[in-house]
Formats: structure tokens, C-alpha cells, sequence
């Protein structure tokens, strides 16, 4: 059954923006230990410094929310837009070398050009093609993310009136 909260609402109407802001912090922490797990065991040292920081900025999620602190979502607020365009033009970039495959790859690939260079060129295009569809779609869900917190932010924000959540009174 859904909720009427008005402009502050997320996933159709279904929970106000803050709780889903909540959920989307539980997901990144869920995540990011899984992240960091899985490098550990795998032996992938540099992608745990990247999941750590997904740690840090999923738990100042869940702060901001628990302690009605509007700036505590501004680092995530922040990196998921870089992670955004990022992702853009790696989707960019792979329709463009899926459709294009820049002579010299097959050097690079150490692919027979002679014996079964048209496969691999219709393999390679198919894989790209295939990654920048899976770039789209995580791009979707990406920028609903962001906007659910973006939303959690400014109603936080207007709920303190634009100062902090805990004024202090210097008189």
C-alpha cells in the first residue's frame, strides 16, 4: 500500500525519502564489506582502499540519517556523481570501440589476424555492446541512488531550516 509523502517520497511513493536513503546506506555498507572481503581473499589489495571508501561514505548515510545531520551526505552525494560520469564515458567509450574496433587490436589482443580475425571481431563487438548495456543499467540504478539521497538531503536540509541539526546557542 503506498504512502502519500509528497515530494519527499522514493520508490513510487512507497517510503519517505529518508528511509530509502537509510536502505541505500545498508546496501553500500552490506556491499562494501563484501567488497572488501572478496579482495581480500582474492588478493585484490588496490579494490579495498575503493570499498572502504564506499564503507565510510554508506555509513555517513545511515549517520546522517540517525543523527538528522544534512552534511553527512554530501560525501556521497558528491562521489556517486563522479562515479556517474565516470560511468558515462566508459559507456561512451565502449560503444565507440565496439562499434569502431581501432586497427592494432588484434595486435594487442595477440590475435591471428589470418586464421580468425572476423570471429573475434564479431566476439569483441558483442562483448562490447553487451558491456555498455550493463553500463546502462547500473547507470540507472546509479542516478536513482543519487537521487534518493539528493532528495534525503535537501528535505533534511529544509527540515533544519538550511542551518545545522544541532544549533548552538554562543549568547
Amino acid at each position: 500500500m503506498a504512502h502519500d509523502h509528497g515530494e519527499n517520497s522514493c520508490c513510487c511513493g512507497c517510503m519517505h525519502v529518508r528511509k530509502g536513503a537509510f536502505i541505500i546506506g545498508i546496501l553500500g555498507v552490506v556491499f562494501s564489506i563484501i567488497g572488501i572481503i572478496g579482495s581480500i581473499v582474492s588478493g585484490i589489495w588496490y579494490n579495498i582502499i575503493y570499498c572502504a571508501i564506499g564503507l565510510i561514505v554508506s555509513g555517513l548515510i545511515i549517520f546522517a540519517d540517525k543523527t538528522e545531520r544534512e552534511w553527512a551526505y554530501l560525501p556521497y552525494i558528491v562521489l556517486q556523481a563522479i562515479g556517474i560520469v565516470i560511468n558515462a564515458l566508459a559507456a561512451i567509450g565502449f560503444l565507440v570501440l565496439g562499434i569502431v574496433l581501432p586497427k592494432g587490436l588484434e595486435d594487442h589482443l595477440n590475435i591471428d589476424k589470418d586464421k580468425d580475425w572476423d570471429t573475434v571481431k564479431t566476439a569483441l563487438r558483442v562483448a562490447c555492446f553487451i558491456y555498455v548495456f550493463c553500463l546502462i543499467i547500473s547507470e540507472i540504478i546509479a542516478i536513482w541512488f543519487w537521487l534518493v539521497v539528493f532528495k534525503a538531503y535537501k528535505y533534511m536540509k529544509n527540515m533544519m531550516g538550511g542551518g545545522h541539526a544541532y544549533p548552538h546557542n554562543y549568547a
